[in-house]
């Protein structure tokens, strides 16, 4: 049984250069504003908050937390609502591509769907033996969704019946998630510091990138940025690594003084440009990077002192989300968001990318 009903089967030849042509795409993203500064901070939750999700569209931010609620903000920072119905701690929380239907993964070995519109759970999804870590929800189909556990298991869901699709064991358990851009690949990040890519059809390990953040130290974070060409992932050894969706082979990595994981969770975004990159520390630091030079160009204070937890960047370019152990979240901006930045569109076309939940 395929891990999601649809999708294109990768190729076998994943370098050939005639199927990059045929799958090249026309992709727009906004250029994303770096942040310079904090603009808003709120007690989001009581106890940690675990992670944060834009909607694709930019103008709302979903966050989970340790007090069994997931929270949905407006983009000024304002609660519109909190979903409840956990037994347990929230430990990720996603978005439909619609924008529907939002998705909190449980310490209670459940997955809820709410309509963040009326607060009503849409569904109870049951079926990993372990605390559900991630939840995605798929960039092409708004009925669609993929979990990992702590039972070392991916599951793909059948949100309009409420009902798993598929389950695939792995060989070690994963603590994130993302897909690709046209929800042909699931890639996941383990314990064992190895990204893996699963083909969605067929439910098979499509690919492999071996202690990507060795020796085994454990990915905290997995990402895809917004144009589909870039996964980052965030390692336990302090490091941030680009891998590349198309080759599957790593071309950046990324540090810094002063920077390190502070959990088992780790915030991190790439901008809706994927020209930067921005990751919490455990000292409530937020880092960004410049992608073309593998340099800081920010180093933001301000918003908590306690591990950086979950972070998201707008799809619009701005504001950049941040949440952390303390349960505050935090929204970044840039010195001038009314400049020509934060509205100019940057069109790119990329060979085999695809496009991912958010952009």
């Amino acid at each position: 049984m395929s891990m999601v009903s649809s999708g294109r089967r990768p190729s076998r030849d994943h370098d050939s250069p005639q199927l990059i042509q045929e799958q090249t795409p026309i992709v727009s993203a906004m250029l994303a504003v770096v942040p310079t500064r904090v603009e808003k901070t709120v007690a989001g939750h009581s106890g940690e908050a675990f992670g944060c999700a834009w909607e694709r569209s930019g103008g709302r931010l979903a966050t989970a937390g340790a007090d069994k609620t997931v929270r949905v903000w407006d983009g000024d920072g304002r609660q519109i609502i909190a979903l409840h119905g956990m037994l347990e701690g929230v430990y990720d929380v996603s978005w439909t591509c619609d924008g529907g239907r939002v998705l909190g993964a449980g310490n209670d070995k459940s997955i809820r769907v709410w309509d963040p519109a009326t607060g009503r759970v849409r569904h109870t999804m049951t079926g990993h033996n372990g605390k559900v870590l991630a939840v995605e929800g798929s960039p092409m189909e708004a009925d669609r969704c993929v979990s990992a556990g702590t039972d070392r298991c991916l599951k793909a869901w059948d949100l309009a019946r409420g009902i798993a699709a598929s389950t695939l064991m792995c060989a070690s358990t994963c603590a994130s998630l993302a897909m690709t851009l046209d929800g042909a690949l699931i890639a996941s990040g383990h314990y064992d510091g190895s990204l893996r890519f699963w083909d969605c059809r067929s439910g098979r390990l499509a690919h492999e990138v071996a202690a990507l953040h060795p020796p085994k130290a454990q990915i905290c974070a997995t990402t895809i940025g917004a144009l589909g060409g870039s996964i980052l992932t965030v390692g336990k050894d302090n490091m941030l690594r680009i891998t590349d969706t198309r080759t599957f082979r790593p071309r950046a990595q990324l540090r810094a003084p002063g920077f390190a994981v502070g959990g088992v969770w780790a915030g991190a975004a790439l901008g809706p440009d994927e020209r930067h990159a921005a990751a919490g520390s455990y000292d409530g630091t937020v880092f960004v990077w410049e992608l073309a030079r593998n340099t800081v160009v920010g180093t933001l204070t301000g918003g908590g002192t306690t591990p950086v937890l979950g972070c998201s960047w707008s799809p619009q370019g701005t504001p950049l989300a941040s949440c952390d152990s303390s349960g505050a979240v935090c929204w970044w901006a840039g010195p001038d968001e009314g400049g020509a930045s934060s509205t100019a569109l940057a069109r790119t076309s990329l060979g085999g990318s695809r496009r991912p939940s958010a952009g």
